[in-house]
């Protein structure tokens, strides 16, 4: 009797048993895998959400630091330039339009401090020994924007898109080395700004400032607009002007237009009121050329920014949501032993399949020759 039907039949069941065994084992393997794929899907999109500390949006801000004598004090300008450096310069980034000018007996555009009278396009080169630095701008504002629109200012955040995850690692990371060289450099020109030492050049032509800065205010795209003074806003005018105006020292030159230059703006004037004789009044004269939102503080105590002062820029922070790619964690979360055994499993099964086939062949008995 031939038994080798029954040998090959015994080997082709052993084989189906080994391929289902094998094929458990691989498909336990996969769902590990994809468990590992979705966890690295989490790292990869993390929660995002604004700081809190940020605003809604870019914005432009013009500062006024008065380094002229009638500040009287030494002190004020220090804490005016201290004010400058350490509470409203770190809260610019990109996307944003910071300038700052100084006050002096005749504004005009090479009253700028920073970036610089010469950093602005079309400006001649400046020549004050100082680099023209100024803030990057936002290759993809646009779509800066819309991510920005839709994050909380608050946890918990939302996961975002790997097209929008990939703004955060891309596009924000490298901003910030190139903004805090331009907040370096800006606040050197800061410490620079002294008093002038000329008592023919001692004068404040605060109502120039204030109309070439509305103005400018005025012209501008920013849904957000500052203006930020630092300074008594006395506006002491050289003699023969004072004569041209008919005017006396402690009377304002500004015409009443200047008003329709600061709607929309969000003014604060930080003041040394200890110079001030009556700050009911003085508080009241300039209410008639800012219109609200109008904040006015005392330099002396010097104002916490975050009570009503400029907010971070709002990309600030978003860096600390910078991940790697989705595909780097799977790799990197999946262990060398898996890979291993997947392969092996993959291996196995190729080599039991190809036995099974051959097991199936010989199971098939030999055609007997016909009689004739």
């Amino acid at each position: 009797m031939n038994d080798q039907p029954q040998k090959f039949g015994h080997a082709n069941r052993f084989l189906s048993l080994l391929i289902v065994v094998l094929t458990i084992c691989l498909v336990l393997t996969i769902l590990v895998q994809v468990n590992n794929w979705f966890e690295a899907d989490l790292k990869a999109r993390p929660e995002v959400f604004r700081d809190p500390k940020s605003r809604e949006e870019f914005a432009l801000v013009i500062v006024l630091i008065d380094p002229s004598g009638s500040m009287r004090q030494p002190e004020n300008l220090g804490m005016a330039k201290h004010f400058v450096n350490h509470k409203l310069i770190p809260k610019c980034g990109a996307g944003d339009k910071c300038l700052a000018y100084f006050v002096s007996n005749l504004f005009t555009p090479r009253s700028q401090v920073f970036p610089g009278w010469g950093c602005e396009a079309g400006a001649p080169e400046p020549n004050d020994g100082f680099q023209c630095l100024d803030l990057p701008k936002l290759t993809n504002e646009l779509s800066v924007i819309k991510l920005l629109s839709k994050l909380p200012s608050e946890p918990p955040g939302i996961r975002l898109g790997e097209q929008e995850q990939g703004l955060i690692n891309t596009d924000i990371p490298p901003l910030r080395d190139e903004e805090e060289a331009a907040r370096q450099n800006w606040k050197e020109r800061v410490r620079a700004l002294t008093s002038p030492q000329r008592r023919e050049d001692d004068y404040s032509d605060i109502c120039g400032a204030l109309e070439a800065i509305g103005r400018r205010l005025e012209s501008s795209t920013y849904r957000e607009k500052w203006f930020i003074a630092i300074s008594d806003l006395r506006d002491d005018v050289s003699p023969r002007t004072r004569r041209r105006a008919n005017s006396s020292n402690e009377n304002i030159r500004c015409a009443p237009e200047l008003r329709t230059h600061f709607v929309g703006v969000n003014t604060v004037l930080i003041v040394p009121f200890d110079q001030i004789e009556n700050s009911q009044e003085f508080i009241r004269r300039w209410s008639l050329f800012f219109p609200p939102p109008l904040t006015v503080h005392s330099l002396s105590t010097n104002p916490d920014d975050d009570l009503y002062l400029l907010k971070k820029n709002p990309t600030m922070g978003l860096e600390e949501f910078k991940r790697k790619p989705k595909l780097a964690y799977f790799v990197d979360d999946t262990p060398n032993w898996l890979w291993a055994a997947a392969g092996l499993l993959v291996a196995i099964m190729g080599l039991v399949l190809w036995s099974q086939r051959d097991a199936s062949a010989g199971t098939q008995a030999p055609s007997e020759p016909e009689n004739k």
